[in-house]
Protein backbone atom coordinates (compact mmCIF):
# COMPACT_ATOMS: atom_id res chain seq x y z
CA UNK A 1 0.00 0.00 0.00
CA UNK A 2 0.97 3.62 -0.39
CA UNK A 3 0.47 5.99 2.53
CA UNK A 4 0.49 9.69 1.71
CA UNK A 5 -0.22 12.77 3.80
CA UNK A 6 -3.66 12.99 2.17
CA UNK A 7 -4.87 9.39 1.65
CA UNK A 8 -3.99 5.68 1.60
CA UNK A 9 -3.90 3.74 -1.68
CA UNK A 10 -4.64 0.00 -1.50
CA UNK A 11 -3.30 -2.01 -4.40
CA UNK A 12 -5.57 -4.81 -5.56
CA UNK A 13 -3.56 -7.00 -7.98
CA UNK A 14 -4.16 -6.59 -11.73
CA UNK A 15 -6.22 -3.41 -11.52
CA UNK A 16 -3.61 -0.90 -12.66
CA UNK A 17 -2.11 -0.44 -9.20
CA UNK A 18 1.47 -0.17 -10.52
CA UNK A 19 0.42 2.76 -12.69
CA UNK A 20 -1.52 4.38 -9.84
CA UNK A 21 1.36 4.04 -7.38
CA UNK A 22 3.83 5.51 -9.90
CA UNK A 23 1.58 8.51 -10.54
CA UNK A 24 0.93 9.17 -6.85
CA UNK A 25 4.64 9.00 -5.96
CA UNK A 26 5.43 11.40 -8.80
CA UNK A 27 2.71 13.90 -7.87
CA UNK A 28 3.67 13.91 -4.19
CA UNK A 29 7.36 14.34 -5.07
CA UNK A 30 6.60 17.31 -7.32
CA UNK A 31 4.36 18.81 -4.61
CA UNK A 32 7.26 18.55 -2.17
CA UNK A 33 9.71 20.10 -4.64
CA UNK A 34 7.53 23.22 -4.89
CA UNK A 35 7.94 23.99 -1.21
CA UNK A 36 10.59 26.50 -0.11
CA UNK A 37 14.01 24.91 0.37
CA UNK A 38 13.99 25.73 4.09
CA UNK A 39 10.79 23.77 4.63
CA UNK A 40 12.08 20.85 2.54
CA UNK A 41 15.20 20.66 4.71
CA UNK A 42 13.18 20.90 7.92
CA UNK A 43 10.94 18.08 6.72
CA UNK A 44 13.96 15.96 5.77
CA UNK A 45 15.31 16.27 9.32
CA UNK A 46 11.92 15.65 10.92
CA UNK A 47 11.54 19.22 12.11
CA UNK A 48 8.45 20.00 10.06
CA UNK A 49 5.60 18.15 8.44
CA UNK A 50 4.75 18.21 4.77
CA UNK A 51 3.90 16.10 1.74
CA UNK A 52 5.08 12.49 1.97
CA UNK A 53 4.51 9.17 0.24
CA UNK A 54 5.56 5.90 1.85
CA UNK A 55 5.28 2.45 0.32
CA UNK A 56 4.54 -0.18 2.96
CA UNK A 57 5.38 -3.79 2.06
CA UNK A 58 3.42 -6.40 4.01
CA UNK A 59 3.00 -10.20 4.09
CA UNK A 60 -0.23 -11.70 2.68
CA UNK A 61 -2.89 -11.11 5.32
CA UNK A 62 -4.43 -14.59 5.39
CA UNK A 63 -1.60 -16.65 3.97
CA UNK A 64 -3.47 -17.24 0.72
CA UNK A 65 -0.29 -18.39 -0.97
CA UNK A 66 2.46 -20.86 -0.14
CA UNK A 67 4.81 -17.88 -0.50
CA UNK A 68 4.99 -15.43 2.41
CA UNK A 69 7.08 -12.74 0.78
CA UNK A 70 6.12 -9.19 1.62
CA UNK A 71 4.48 -7.33 -1.24
CA UNK A 72 2.69 -4.08 -2.08
CA UNK A 73 -0.82 -5.56 -1.82
CA UNK A 74 -1.60 -4.75 1.80
CA UNK A 75 -5.18 -4.87 3.10
CA UNK A 76 -7.26 -2.24 4.91
CA UNK A 77 -6.85 -4.26 8.10
CA UNK A 78 -3.08 -3.76 7.84
CA UNK A 79 -3.16 0.04 7.62
CA UNK A 80 -1.30 1.31 10.70
CA UNK A 81 -3.84 2.68 13.17
CA UNK A 82 -2.45 6.22 13.08
CA UNK A 83 -3.34 6.44 9.37
CA UNK A 84 -6.83 4.91 9.45
CA UNK A 85 -8.52 8.29 9.67
CA UNK A 86 -7.16 9.15 6.23
CA UNK A 87 -9.37 8.57 3.18
CA UNK A 88 -8.71 5.20 1.52
CA UNK A 89 -8.88 4.56 -2.21
CA UNK A 90 -8.44 1.52 -4.45
CA UNK A 91 -9.03 0.54 -8.07
CA UNK A 92 -11.80 -1.85 -9.17
CA UNK A 93 -11.91 -3.83 -12.41
CA UNK A 94 -14.54 -5.82 -14.26
CA UNK A 95 -14.15 -9.37 -12.88
CA UNK A 96 -14.01 -11.14 -16.25
CA UNK A 97 -11.36 -8.70 -17.44
CA UNK A 98 -9.51 -9.27 -14.14
CA UNK A 99 -9.44 -13.04 -14.68
CA UNK A 100 -8.25 -12.71 -18.26
CA UNK A 101 -5.55 -10.25 -17.27
CA UNK A 102 -4.25 -12.51 -14.49
CA UNK A 103 -4.13 -15.42 -16.88
CA UNK A 104 -2.32 -13.41 -19.57
CA UNK A 105 0.16 -11.82 -17.15
CA UNK A 106 1.31 -15.28 -16.08
CA UNK A 107 2.59 -14.45 -12.59
CA UNK A 108 1.08 -17.75 -11.42
CA UNK A 109 3.34 -19.71 -13.79
CA UNK A 110 6.46 -18.61 -11.91
CA UNK A 111 5.05 -18.01 -8.42
CA UNK A 112 3.18 -21.05 -7.21
CA UNK A 113 0.01 -20.39 -5.24
CA UNK A 114 -0.16 -24.07 -4.22
CA UNK A 115 2.57 -26.59 -3.34
CA UNK A 116 4.32 -27.73 -6.51
CA UNK A 117 3.54 -31.40 -5.82
CA UNK A 118 -0.17 -30.55 -5.69
CA UNK A 119 0.02 -28.60 -8.93
CA UNK A 120 1.82 -31.44 -10.72
CA UNK A 121 -0.67 -34.02 -9.45
CA UNK A 122 -3.83 -32.06 -10.22
CA UNK A 123 -2.55 -30.33 -13.38
CA UNK A 124 -0.02 -32.54 -15.24
CA UNK A 125 0.47 -29.84 -17.90
CA UNK A 126 1.39 -27.13 -15.39
CA UNK A 127 2.43 -24.40 -16.08
CA UNK A 128 0.93 -24.76 -19.57
CA UNK A 129 -2.69 -24.43 -18.51
CA UNK A 130 -5.64 -23.30 -20.59
CA UNK A 131 -8.22 -20.89 -19.08
CA UNK A 132 -10.41 -23.77 -17.84
CA UNK A 133 -7.49 -25.39 -16.02
CA UNK A 134 -6.29 -22.02 -14.73
CA UNK A 135 -9.73 -21.39 -13.25
CA UNK A 136 -9.87 -24.85 -11.65
CA UNK A 137 -6.45 -24.19 -10.14
CA UNK A 138 -7.74 -20.96 -8.59
CA UNK A 139 -10.79 -22.72 -7.18
CA UNK A 140 -8.59 -25.43 -5.67
CA UNK A 141 -6.46 -22.74 -4.03
CA UNK A 142 -9.55 -21.15 -2.50
CA UNK A 143 -10.73 -24.51 -1.21
CA UNK A 144 -7.39 -25.44 0.35
CA UNK A 145 -6.29 -22.08 1.71
CA UNK A 146 -9.56 -20.33 2.55
CA UNK A 147 -12.65 -22.56 2.68
CA UNK A 148 -11.17 -25.83 3.91
CA UNK A 149 -13.65 -28.73 4.17
CA UNK A 150 -16.69 -26.44 4.45
CA UNK A 151 -19.89 -28.09 3.26
CA UNK A 152 -21.64 -26.97 1.24
CA UNK A 153 -18.82 -24.93 -0.27
CA UNK A 154 -20.00 -21.50 -1.43
CA UNK A 155 -19.74 -20.69 -5.14
CA UNK A 156 -17.18 -17.93 -4.78
CA UNK A 157 -14.46 -16.62 -7.09
CA UNK A 158 -10.87 -15.47 -6.54
CA UNK A 159 -11.62 -11.78 -7.08
CA UNK A 160 -14.34 -11.86 -4.42
CA UNK A 161 -11.96 -13.53 -1.95
CA UNK A 162 -9.29 -10.94 -2.75
CA UNK A 163 -11.72 -8.05 -2.38
CA UNK A 164 -13.12 -9.25 0.96
CA UNK A 165 -9.62 -9.89 2.26
CA UNK A 166 -8.37 -6.45 1.25
CA UNK A 167 -11.43 -4.28 1.93
CA UNK A 168 -13.16 -5.77 5.00
CA UNK A 169 -12.55 -4.46 8.49
CA UNK A 170 -12.46 -8.02 9.86
CA UNK A 171 -11.70 -10.31 6.90
CA UNK A 172 -10.97 -13.44 8.94
CA UNK A 173 -14.42 -13.37 10.52
CA UNK A 174 -16.11 -12.65 7.18
CA UNK A 175 -14.37 -15.49 5.34
CA UNK A 176 -15.04 -17.87 8.23
CA UNK A 177 -18.81 -17.42 7.80
CA UNK A 178 -18.86 -17.01 4.03
CA UNK A 179 -21.73 -18.85 2.35
CA UNK A 180 -23.98 -18.44 -0.67
CA UNK A 181 -26.58 -16.47 1.30
CA UNK A 182 -23.90 -13.91 2.16
CA UNK A 183 -22.76 -13.73 -1.47
CA UNK A 184 -26.34 -13.29 -2.70
CA UNK A 185 -27.25 -10.45 -0.34
CA UNK A 186 -26.14 -6.89 0.39
CA UNK A 187 -25.03 -7.48 3.98
CA UNK A 188 -21.39 -7.50 2.91
CA UNK A 189 -21.57 -3.72 2.63
CA UNK A 190 -21.66 -3.52 6.43
CA UNK A 191 -18.37 -5.42 6.61
CA UNK A 192 -16.48 -3.26 4.13
CA UNK A 193 -14.35 -0.34 5.20
CA UNK A 194 -15.11 3.06 3.67
CA UNK A 195 -13.06 2.92 0.48
CA UNK A 196 -13.38 5.06 -2.64
CA UNK A 197 -13.20 3.04 -5.86
CA UNK A 198 -11.60 4.20 -9.10
CA UNK A 199 -12.50 2.49 -12.37
CA UNK A 200 -9.62 0.61 -13.98
CA UNK A 201 -11.03 1.17 -17.47
CA UNK A 202 -11.04 4.95 -16.83
CA UNK A 203 -8.11 5.04 -14.44
CA UNK A 204 -6.27 8.02 -15.89
CA UNK A 205 -9.30 10.31 -15.58
CA UNK A 206 -10.56 8.86 -12.30
CA UNK A 207 -7.14 9.12 -10.66
CA UNK A 208 -6.64 12.69 -11.87
CA UNK A 209 -10.08 13.66 -10.54
CA UNK A 210 -9.40 11.96 -7.21
CA UNK A 211 -6.03 13.67 -6.74
CA UNK A 212 -7.65 16.99 -7.54
CA UNK A 213 -10.36 16.37 -4.93
CA UNK A 214 -7.65 15.56 -2.39
CA UNK A 215 -6.18 19.01 -2.88
CA UNK A 216 -3.28 18.39 -5.26
CA UNK A 217 -2.56 21.23 -7.65
CA UNK A 218 -4.21 20.70 -11.02
CA UNK A 219 -1.03 21.89 -12.76
CA UNK A 220 0.76 18.77 -11.47
CA UNK A 221 -1.77 16.49 -13.16
CA UNK A 222 -1.38 17.87 -16.67
CA UNK A 223 -0.22 14.76 -18.55
CA UNK A 224 -1.90 12.19 -16.32
CA UNK A 225 -5.00 11.82 -18.45
CA UNK A 226 -2.90 10.76 -21.46
CA UNK A 227 -0.11 8.87 -19.69
CA UNK A 228 0.54 5.28 -20.83
CA UNK A 229 -0.15 2.42 -18.44
CA UNK A 230 2.53 0.29 -16.74
CA UNK A 231 2.71 -3.52 -16.48
CA UNK A 232 -0.25 -3.78 -18.83
CA UNK A 233 -1.19 -7.32 -19.84
CA UNK A 234 -4.11 -6.26 -21.99
CA UNK A 235 -5.11 -8.79 -24.58
CA UNK A 236 -6.05 -8.04 -28.16
CA UNK A 237 -9.40 -8.95 -29.71
CA UNK A 238 -7.80 -11.92 -31.44
CA UNK A 239 -6.91 -13.56 -28.12
CA UNK A 240 -9.52 -12.15 -25.74
CA UNK A 241 -11.89 -15.10 -26.08
CA UNK A 242 -9.41 -17.89 -26.78
CA UNK A 243 -10.18 -20.73 -24.39
CA UNK A 244 -12.73 -18.70 -22.42
CA UNK A 245 -15.90 -20.62 -23.19
CA UNK A 246 -19.31 -19.11 -22.56
CA UNK A 247 -19.92 -21.78 -19.92
CA UNK A 248 -16.75 -20.73 -18.10
CA UNK A 249 -17.64 -17.03 -18.28
CA UNK A 250 -21.17 -17.66 -16.97
CA UNK A 251 -19.71 -19.61 -14.04
CA UNK A 252 -17.21 -16.83 -13.27
CA UNK A 253 -19.91 -14.15 -13.41
CA UNK A 254 -21.87 -16.13 -10.85
CA UNK A 255 -18.87 -16.71 -8.59
CA UNK A 256 -17.97 -13.00 -8.70
CA UNK A 257 -21.55 -11.78 -8.22
CA UNK A 258 -20.62 -9.95 -5.03
CA UNK A 259 -18.11 -7.80 -6.93
CA UNK A 260 -20.70 -6.95 -9.56
CA UNK A 261 -23.21 -6.14 -6.80
CA UNK A 262 -20.69 -3.87 -5.08
CA UNK A 263 -20.12 -1.95 -8.30
CA UNK A 264 -23.87 -1.62 -8.84
CA UNK A 265 -24.39 -0.31 -5.30
CA UNK A 266 -21.55 2.19 -5.86
CA UNK A 267 -23.11 3.31 -9.15
CA UNK A 268 -20.27 1.85 -11.23
CA UNK A 269 -21.11 0.33 -14.62
CA UNK A 270 -18.71 -2.56 -15.36
CA UNK A 271 -16.25 -1.59 -18.07
CA UNK A 272 -14.28 -3.73 -20.47
CA UNK A 273 -10.92 -3.14 -18.76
Amino acid sequence: MLITHRFVLLNMPKTGSTFARTVVRDVVARTRERRPRRLRLMQAFGLAGGPYCREVMLPPLLGQSVQRRRNQHGAWRQIPRRYRKLPVVAVIRDPLSWHRSRYAFGWWRRNHTLPLEVLRKEFPNFPNLDPEEFTRMNMLRIQRLVLGDREPAPAVGPMTITLLTMFCRHPREVLARLDDAYLDGDGFMDDLADIDLLRQWRLNDDLADYLSRQGFDESLLGDLRERARINSSDYGPETADTGWSEKLLVDLRHRERLVYRLMALKGIDPGVG
